[in-house]
């Protein structure tokens, strides 16, 4: 596998990816490889609440001229449809439809956009590049670790619990990809400190419960 390639979309299969995303990439002489999806949790800002067993991928170098590409192409050819189901969206949600493109298909975010146009809501490239660089900048910036999560983590490495060290090994390390292809942790600082820590804590205390369990094993 490419090291150079990115996780771009994710798919429900090979086939949907392909016919998504493959043959337009293709006519663009953009090259892109597709893989299943790992079991770790590398689907922090795609659509995760759908089972999804394939990405497709493509070089960071490209994301944006791919957004750009799909962009173009869906406004060519999707039709302004009366019956859509965006249809019943509030002009504040086809504007967050729009905002949040990277969560929506390429042609649900052109019919958010005719939509609003047909309403009479203009939307320029001067808007649109407003949207795209304000959910760049929300989507880069670290969230903190989840309270709970934190006091259950150090709770279980207490105990020399190895799930206690991935749990601090994910917040150290968890990334996340954007649409423009760059790359930042999702936890702040705080909370990457506090995954450390959980790791080392975790990793210290069940060294304690082998070597204990070593000496017990040894005087019995």
């Amino acid at each position: 596998m490419d090291s150079t390639f990115q996780n771009f979309r994710a798919f429900e299969s090979e086939e949907s990816a392909e016919v998504a995303l493959g043959n337009l990439l293709t006519q663009a002489e953009i090259p892109y490889q597709v893989v299943p999806v790992s079991k770790d949790n590398d689907l922090m800002w795609g659509k995760a609440e759908m089972p999804m067993s394939t990405w497709l991928q493509i070089r960071k170098s490209d994301f944006e001229k791919v957004n750009y590409l799909l962009e173009e192409s869906a406004y060519q050819t999707v039709e302004l449809d009366n019956t859509h189901f965006l249809n019943s969206f509030t002009e504040q949600e086809l504007m967050e439809v729009m905002y949040k493109a990277d969560e929506w298909s390429a042609e649900d975010v052109v019919m958010a956009r005719k939509i609003l146009e047909k309403r009479g809501k203009k939307i320029t490239a001067e808007g649109l590049n407003g949207l795209k660089q304000k959910r760049l900048n929300d989507l880069q910036k670290p969230k903190p670790a989840e309270s709970w999560l934190l006091i259950i983590g150090f709770g279980i490495a207490l105990l020399g619990g190895f799930f206690a060290i991935m749990i601090g090994w994910s917040f150290y390390t968890s990334t996340k990809t954007l649409p423009n292809g760059k790359t930042f942790y999702v936890y702040d600082k705080n909370s990457r400190t506090q995954g450390r820590n959980m790791m080392l804590f975790g990793s210290g205390m069940l060294l304690v419960y082998i070597l204990f369990f070593l000496f017990r094993s040894m005087v019995n």
